[in-house]
């Protein structure tokens, strides 16, 4: 009652099982809110359960329990319980503290996506560069090829057309790579995603006069 009056979307469950299976069926909550006493799996098993899945910056959870000893302090917090509520709760601090995990852990995640952007974002650039000067000498190589053959290797010159456009192709796809601003993926195949290259190049190229640009 306390939480949905702050505007919280609350799941309530009697057992540890029934928690462990809301978190494997279910989409992923906030945060998870843990009592020690349950009258199957105790608390701490469930604790240790959920860590066995996802860390504390995943999935935060907190113990709300009437064990207000040291030893059970600890020992949840040593096996990954971001915090420890002793009930009788304090409606004010709880709210607090459920507050304050929460935004942490935001704070990490957030940290972590930009992290995981900026790697991608550099690796994007290392790839493109140490692709495109080789493939800008092989369109070159196979325009110059494609003239100088003499008109009656037709064979000859179609097969190095086909490599030619090819060869465009790739070095298309490596601009439209060093152009990236947004990481974006799109489904691929089953439940694999790749980066959506298309999106962002159309967008790119509408904001940009494609005319003027040179690219090394």
């Amino acid at each position: 009652m306390v939480l949905s009056n702050q505007g919280y979307s609350v799941e309530c469950v009697n057992t540890g099982t029934q928690c462990l299976e809301v978190l494997a069926n279910h989409p992923l909550p906030d945060m998870v809110l843990l009592d020690l006493r349950l009258p199957d799996l105790n608390g701490a098993a469930v604790l240790k359960k959920i860590r066995e899945s996802f860390q504390t910056y995943q999935l935060p959870v907190i113990i709300v329990s009437g064990h207000n000893d040291a030893d059970h302090i600890t020992n949840a917090l040593d096996n990954g319980a971001n915090d420890f509520i002793i009930k009788p709760l304090d409606t004010n601090v709880f709210l607090a503290r459920v507050n304050a995990c929460m935004k942490i852990t935001r704070g990490i995640q957030e940290n972590l996506n930009v992290t995981r952007e900026q790697v991608m974002f550099e690796t994007l650039g290392a790839a493109c560069h140490h692709v495109a000067q080789p493939m800008t000498v092989l369109q070159s190589s196979l325009e110059l090829y494609v003239n100088e053959i003499p008109p009656n290797q037709d064979q000859a010159r179609n097969k190095m057309k086909e490599l030619l456009h090819w060869a465009q192709q790739t070095s298309d796809t490596i601009h439209q790579l060093q152009n990236i601003q947004t990481y974006r993926t799109v489904k691929y195949f089953g439940e694999s995603k790749i980066l959506d290259i298309q999106q962002e190049a159309q967008e790119w190229a509408e904001q940009t006069d494609v005319s003027k640009l040179t690219f090394s």
